[in-house]
């Protein structure tokens, strides 16, 4: 089953081929072209940049030395074909080969998942690689490979998508339980993997820019598109920000749309607390106004509400069977890392694509819940049928 959808997923890739039809693809691209043509990390083949996060950018490289386009594009359909694959792992664990299947399907059946993978963005390797830490974690107790794979696996994580730093610091936390001298140990050595790696990317930014900051320099305008005047809570991208435009370099604009940010919800507390809590509402939507609009439809809002509504539904009904079947330890790890990575996305602004790695989790949840539905009626109509025998 997860060949043929393989084969579809690379037939869906060289559909697309080359095309590229949003302006952050274009921005890996040109990056990546920089680098396999030996101009370094730049936009423009002569500064240097930080503005994305390096972890995706390498995939792409990868793509463009390989094949161009369709090659970094049929790369991403591998690392989304993975994640159905640690999904299977994860659900399995906790309820038997039917969840694996069930988590699975609900994959399949999520066509936001599948669009995503087809685009040259960061979320799909981001989803593998957080779906990966996580089976580790949860998997067997951490030996010294374990800790230095799962510490190397965090930091690119980390390089891939950076506001990954929470979620990252939520699933170290969430492993030193219960408190032993070697768990413990084993985390310290994941943290150590995980600095050793990322120390390399910083130390090329301070040479580069004489200046420290967490992996890239677009935290400031994230934080600027989240909390000005302009900004709605479904806005994303689509705010104007002209009037804070100036002629600054890289690093000056990442410091004066923070600190921007930051003095207007000093001055705006009520209205700003007002758009923190929308803004979480909105990380639950099925919907988004899209910077390029010519990609939205409105079939395809009607796919995503049935399809999301329907993980979230699958969810809620795990919730309810919590009586009769206690949450296991991941699974209560990946309700509360969902609703903690709402809340601290609403800091910045709330984006379907953003929330993508995170929906995985709902769909281990939902496969669980799924299977325990299944056992539940066949058990149920097993025990009529006997009643009817005697």
């Amino acid at each position: 089953m997860l060949t043929v959808y393989f084969v579809l997923c690379i037939f869906y890739a060289v559909h697309l081929g080359d095309r590229v039809r949003y302006p952050d693809e274009k921005d890996y691209i040109t990056i990546a072209e920089h680098l396999t043509v030996g101009h370094g990390y730049t936009l423009d083949g002569n500064n240097p940049t930080a503005y994305r996060a390096p972890g995706f950018t390498l995939l792409v490289a990868t793509g463009l030395s390989g094949g161009g386009i369709l090659a970094a594009r049929i790369l991403n359909m591998i690392c989304f074909t993975g994640c159905l694959g640690c999904v299977f792992i994860l659900a399995r664990r906790i309820a038997g080969s039917l969840g694996g299947i069930c988590a699975i399907m609900a994959g399949m059946l999520y066509p936001v998942m599948f669009y995503t993978a087809g685009t040259l963005y960061p979320q799909t390797l981001g989803s593998l690689l957080l779906l990966c830490s996580t089976s580790i974690i949860f998997g067997k107790p951490l030996t010294v490979m374990r800790a230095v794979l799962c510490g190397l696996i965090g930091s690119l994580l980390m390089l891939t998508i950076p506001s990954m730093i929470f979620f990252w610091g939520c699933l170290m936390l969430s492993s030193l339980f219960p408190i032993k001298r070697h768990n413990v140990n084993m985390i310290v050595l994941t943290g150590i993997c995980s600095l050793l790696l990322l120390s390399v990317w910083f130390a090329r930014n301070y040479r580069q820019f004489d200046s420290c900051f967490f992996v890239s320099t677009n935290s400031g305008i994230n934080l600027l598109l989240g909390n000005s005047e302009n900004t709605t809570p479904n806005a994303g991208v689509n705010v104007d920000l002209s009037e804070y435009s100036s002629d600054l370099n890289e690093i000056q604009k990442d410091r004066h749309y923070r600190s921007s940010a930051i003095q207007y919800m000093r001055a705006n507390p009520l209205h700003s607390m007002k758009l923190y809590c929308l803004k979480f509402l909105n990380y639950f939507n099925y919907r988004n106004k899209l910077f390029v609009a010519s990609e939205g439809s409105q079939m395809r809002d009607i796919a995503m509400l049935i399809t999301y509504g329907g993980l979230l539904l699958f969810s809620i009904i795990r919730l309810v069977l919590i009586k009769r079947i206690p949450l296991s330890r991941f699974e209560l790890f990946a309700f509360c890392a969902y609703v903690m990575n709402g809340a601290f996305a609403a800091v910045f602004f709330t984006r379907i694509r953003f929330r993508l790695p995170f929906d995985w989790l709902l769909v281990c949840i939902a496969g669980i819940a799924l299977s325990h539905l299944v056992h539940a009626i066949s058990e149920s109509r097993w025990s009529l049928f006997k009643k009817k025998e005697t």
